[in-house]
């Protein structure tokens, strides 16, 4: 049986990814429903931003040292890993998304067109697991929009898994980043010129960070990085500048995430490395939260509209919003993560 490492304080930082995410919905969401909002406030943009990246740079990390455990990982190996693992849920997502909730007036979003759904190929985009391309190429659809962050990291994976069987992972890494970002640039620079779905797709595919997050890992063991990266200032200026990009709301331009994911990359080294950082992440609360965030990341919008729906029907002051949206969520994720576990097991 393949033994399982375990990172300290890494449930407690995933947990907190996935707060930030709900956050910036629950402003989102409210902001749909015609309430007071801070949507669009630097500090609630700033919340997606933090959230995804983080995600990703963990991410990239624990699937690039996956890599250098299990060096003959095939494709066929992995896709059937996630398939068992995350497909199941998001195709219950999919299908009540697209099929179940436009008939149910409990979730039906206020001035969303719905007769957008009969295009055929938006479905087909979703249960083909291409959510970030049904994103660019058509609306924004409720309960389905974030499921792009999905589709980005599954493509990821392939592509790196792909290439890794004819190059050294090193090289691969390195060679994504380097053309990821000269895309990124001549896109910056012929932007007048670029069809704005190629624009907006390679906006959002963010390998760039989940390839930043196999870096950290591929200097796992060694010892000079080590050195340099598992130290106590370094550790605080990242975390430090990490919440000082959030509170303020301070936005990069063009490398803004390039910046986070590496300031992430460092807090995650340390956090994996120094088994006796304490810092109060590692706690059985922050643990079960963690075990639960991919459900929470999935599920959270349908439980925001319930908290919303429950709020303005019985008149209940407006910032209980967060309070029901959370229990929701929490309760929603648990309870799929249980049904499913068989699923879940190596």
């Amino acid at each position: 049986m393949e033994t399982k490492v375990y990172f300290n304080n890494i449930n407690g930082l995933r947990f907190l990814a996935a707060l930030c995410i709900v956050v910036h919905h629950v402003e989102q969401i409210k902001h749909t429903y015609g309430l007071q909002n801070f949507w669009g406030s630097n500090v609630v943009e700033m919340l997606k931003h933090v959230g995804v990246v983080c995600f990703f740079v963990l991410s990239g990390f624990l699937f690039g040292y996956k890599i250098l455990e299990k060096e003959q990982l095939t494709p066929k190996e992995f896709l059937l890993h996630r398939f068992r693992k995350f497909y199941p849920l998001y195709f219950v997502l999919v299908v009540t998304s697209l099929f179940v909730f436009p008939k149910v007036s409990l979730f039906q979003i206020p001035k969303f067109d719905y007769s957008i759904l009969q295009n055929p190929l938006l479905p087909i985009s979703y249960i083909a697991f291409l959510p970030n391309v049904a994103l660019a190429a058509f609306v924004v659809v409720p309960f389905l929009a974030h499921t792009w962050f999905l589709g980005v990291l599954e493509q990821t994976y392939v592509v790196i898994i792909l290439a890794i069987q004819r190059f050294k992972i090193k090289k691969v890494f390195i060679t994504i980043l380097l053309l990821y970002l000269i895309v990124r640039v001549l896109l910056k620079c012929f932007y007048s010129v670029i069809p704005t779905f190629f624009d907006q797709f390679i906006h959002q595919f963010n390998i760039d960070c989940v390839v930043i997050g196999g870096l950290f890992a591929l200097v796992w063991n060694k010892e000079k990085f080590q050195k340099i990266l598992c130290n106590n200032v370094l550790f605080i200026f990242s975390s430090a500048m990490i919440l000082s990009l959030l509170i303020f709301g301070v936005k990069v331009p063009f490398v803004l995430y390039e910046i986070l994911a590496l300031l992430f990359g460092v807090v995650i080294y340390n956090f994996a490395k120094r088994k006796k950082l304490n810092i109060g992440f590692e706690n059985r609360v922050f643990n079960l939260l963690g075990k639960i965030s991919f459900e929470i990341f999935l599920f959270h919008p349908i439980a925001i509209v319930l908290g919303i729906k429950l709020v303005t029907t019985f008149q209940i002051p407006l910032c209980s919003v967060y309070l029901f949206g959370f229990c929701f969520t929490v309760l929603f994720a648990w309870i799929m993560n249980r049904l499913c576990g068989f699923l879940y097991s190596e």
